[in-house]
């Protein structure tokens, strides 16, 4: 059975993961987790560094296998199931998600493609540099995440309560789910995250929304006191399932404001646009999403005015110039 869907919740595991970031564990995590990324791979002179102090944004990514293929062949041209920015603000303590569908129609060296497809063609490096072009943001950092890592993180913490709007089941795979409140072990964790029945319309966009409550509900379990007796074993998630290129130092610093972390201070949006199809050169139908500049520009131009890479265009919105900026991007450096 396919498993999609899996996580945007794996922030949690930078967020409270560093919590319990320990001395002796330092090096061994930079060793299984750390990787470098020359920032002039994502744009002429471009520099892999914070944007502003007391702030770290970076891509959220969860990836998905070719179940098709079999051993080392399903980790070749493996797209990007869940794509997530996210910003953190150590003094503030909040955290901003912003789910960009996967579905989303881009323009890739030349070619149309869906964003989750840029990571097949170019890896993490394909995705960063699709998701700068798409945005107009400067994103230097990364997080991607192992699928199998819900499995584990789920069963260390001992459950998920969530709130179920319906009675869910899956005798095929010995999954139920009751309606209301219950809590869910890895296996039904991973059936809530993508069973259509928790969908109202089974849509890309719903899926991003039901993901989005399923973070909340995991952080107020992985922030209980009670967990604090887990440190070795969700140190050991981290390491086997995470990699990125954010320098340790800065998971310190997420660690030494930990306390300033918790649910009621993380806000979740999903990119707005439209839903279409479009023929392809086989005569096929591929669905596409496609994102509304305008709501876009405006949502970033307030959030991240700071961290634009053409800063010009920040004023333009302002001054309520409609021309699409998605446009004036395509030639930023980028191939």
């Amino acid at each position: 059975m396919k498993i999609r869907s899996i996580v945007i919740f794996f922030v949690s595991l930078l967020i409270f993961g560093g919590t319990w970031y320990v001395i002796d564990e330092v090096l061994d995590l930079k060793a299984k987790s750390t990787i470098n990324i020359d920032g002039e791979v994502l744009g002429e002179g471009n520099k892999i560094e914070s944007v502003l102090d007391g702030e770290l944004m970076f891509l959220l990514v969860g990836v998905d296998k070719n179940i098709d293929e079999v051993g080392e062949a399903q980790d070749v041209r493996v797209r990007t199931d869940t794509m997530i920015l996210t910003n953190v603000n150590f003094d503030k303590g909040t955290i901003d998600l912003i789910s960009l569908p996967r579905d989303t129609k881009i323009t890739y060296k030349g070619s149309t493609i869906k964003l989750g497809e840029a990571h097949s063609y170019g890896g993490i490096e394909g995705t960063l540099r699709s998701v700068r072009k798409l945005t107009g943001l400067d994103i230097d950092y990364y997080m991607s995440v192992d699928y199998d890592a819900v499995l584990r993180l789920v069963e260390v913490i001992g459950g998920v309560e969530v709130d179920s709007p319906q009675e869910i089941s899956a005798p095929e795979i010995n999954v139920y789910i009751p309606k209301g409140k219950s809590v869910l072990d890895e296996n039904q964790s991973l059936y809530f995250l993508r069973a259509r029945q928790v969908l109202k319309n089974g849509s890309d966009l719903e899926r991003m929304k039901n993901q989005q409550y399923f973070l909340k509900q995991l952080v107020k379990e992985v922030t209980k006191p009670s967990n604090l007796l887990k440190i070795p074993e969700l140190l050991e998630v981290y390491k086997d399932n995470v990699t990125t290129n954010i320098e340790l130092g800065s998971l310190g610093n997420i660690a030494l404001q930990a306390a300033k972390f918790d649910a009621s201070k993380m806000t979740t949006q999903t990119l707005e646009g439209t839903d279409g199809y479009e023929n392809n050169a086989n005569g096929g139908r591929v669905s596409y999403f496609y994102v509304d500049e305008k709501k876009m520009n405006k949502l970033f131009s307030g959030k991240y005015p700071e961290y634009f890479l053409d800063k010009s265009e920040v004023d333009k919105y302002k001054s309520n110039n409609t021309e699409s900026t998605i446009e004036r991007r395509q030639n930023y450096n980028y191939n």
